[in-house]
């Protein structure tokens, strides 16, 4: 959904050709998340003053760059859920996936190619661990609105099971 400008249109697509009790599932990036943050930060004003002491420190050493993408739309699960509300579909599952700050700081910080030469166990143990504890707390409530991207699964209801005060 991310690259498509009317994002609620297209969940309103997807829905329009599942037959009633038919599943739907979406992995969004979310832009209530840290990744969400950073890209927000560096689509701003701001952006070039915090990148410019590690241009002058390290020259090659970017975090803060422009975004690379010219059109990327995250989104909240709320957004999404009213989205598919809005189509007949029961939300049943949301669940949070990976750590956003993850790959900005082991990539724009060069943290992982450094480990990855001189000590390659300390990071496949660090990234081990990462999964582990995505694994154990992607589904709990407070994390599946906060991690870098969410999947959200729901069921096409039927005419007769729509709660018209839920549109």
């Amino acid at each position: 959904l991310q690259h498509i400008h009317d994002q609620a249109r297209a969940v309103a697509d997807m829905v329009r050709v599942l037959r009633p009790g038919g599943e739907i599932i979406l992995h969004c990036y979310n832009s209530a998340s840290s990744k969400g943050a950073v890209k927000r930060l560096r689509q701003s004003r701001l952006a070039p003053v915090l990148n410019a002491p590690f241009r002058a420190l390290f020259r090659t050493l970017s975090p803060f760059a422009p975004w690379e993408l010219q059109y990327d739309q995250y989104n909240t699960v709320s957004q999404v859920c009213r989205w598919l509300r809005q189509q007949g579909v029961k939300v049943t599952v949301v669940r949070g996936t990976g750590f956003g700050f993850n790959k900005w700081l082991l990539t724009e910080f060069m943290v992982a190619p450094w480990l990855e030469k001189h000590h390659p166990a300390i990071l496949k143990r660090y990234l081990d661990g990462s999964l582990r504890a995505e694994e154990a707390i992607g589904s709990l409530p407070f994390f599946s609105y906060v991690m870098e991207k969410f999947v959200l699964k729901g069921r096409k209801l039927a005419a007769a099971e729509r709660d018209p005060t839920r549109q």
